[in-house]
């Protein structure tokens, strides 16, 4: 069997600050275009897409109506999502059933996976883990058996004293998978870990000018069961010097105290975060607080 594998698709319609593309909906548009082609040209199975699928909950009619369109012309096979925690209201699983992704699966576009959803693909069978859940344990082996989680697992920090989460370490923990499509990391990699494959086929889309942003390539991964093996493919993209407008970045302020430092320091620590949102979730979860609870605090704020 051969899965296309889809990172993060951070869909919107706004352009980020320094892009230079006049209608972003439609550079969106066409990187979902270029990789239903792929899977196509590939005679894959399924898709399998790790979460972040848009790139808030309540993403422009316009902007799903066409994705949705766009898929139903180029496939017609199954596709597998995640929900990341951009798809979520306020991050929360609770928020799930009224998602846009729920709305794709309504409309018979995609399937949305997580928790204990399980879906037989042929001789595969395909797991989920949404934003915030724990992987479920495969429960036969006798499959070829396939997580897709919206989790921070990658190979390199992304800041000074960033306590990272490897592919290793992830593997060890939730053991039974033969392949794991894994999101929210927004850089690439492929990397063996015993007989299982960890992937990362890192964000679809440069959103910010940041060298790192900048320097990325988009593509899709490819993996066939048969071979066990993965397959890069790097989308048509534009060079970073045409895709973004550097003159457009802005200037740091030099007025007044630097606290770059400071934050630096609590974020690493892992004490502050800049999204009240992210605060408040790191804060529940470190207490520890029942999951009837949080909703009742994420059901209050909605109506803020």
């Amino acid at each position: 069997m051969k899965f296309l594998i889809l990172g993060d698709c951070h869909f919107r319609v706004r352009t980020p600050q320094c892009r230079t593309d006049e209608n972003f909906m439609e550079t969106c548009l066409d990187k979902l275009q270029q990789a239903m082609d792929v899977a196509h040209a590939n005679e894959c199975d399924a898709v399998l897409q790790v979460g972040d699928f848009f790139d808030s909950p309540n993403p422009s009619g316009e902007l799903v109506a066409e994705v949705i369109t766009s898929i139903r012309a180029k496939w017609r096979k199954p596709f597998y999502a995640t929900h990341g925690q951009h798809d979520l209201t306020y991050h929360t699983e609770a928020s799930m059933k009224r998602s846009t992704l729920r709305i794709m699966e309504a409309a018979g576009t995609t399937n949305s996976v997580g928790g204990y959803t399980r879906f037989g693909c042929k001789t595969s069978r395909i797991h989920g883990a949404a934003f915030g859940q724990i992987p479920p344990v495969p429960d036969n082996d006798r499959y070829f058996n396939i997580l897709i989680a919206h989790t921070m697992v990658g190979d390199k920090p992304l800041w000074p004293g960033h306590d990272l989460t490897g592919p290793e370490e992830y593997v060890r923990k939730y053991p039974g998978y033969d392949l794991y499509c894994l999101g929210d990391y927004h850089y690439p990699f492929s990397v063996k870990v015993g007989d299982a494959w960890v992937i990362n086929p890192g964000v679809l889309l440069r959103l910010t000018a940041s060298e790192r942003d900048m320097q990325h390539r988009p593509k899709v991964v490819i993996f066939d069961t048969d071979t066990n093996e993965p397959e890069d493919i790097y989308l048509d993209v534009k060079p970073a010097s045409e895709a973004f407008d550097l003159s457009k970045k802005k200037e740091k302020r030099v007025e007044g105290p630097d606290f770059s430092a400071m934050v630096a320091q609590l974020k690493a620590a892992g004490r502050i975060g800049l999204s009240f949102r992210e605060n408040l979730v790191r804060y529940l979860e470190t207490k520890k607080v029942e999951k009837n609870v949080q909703e009742a605090v994420w059901n209050a704020l909605e109506g803020v």
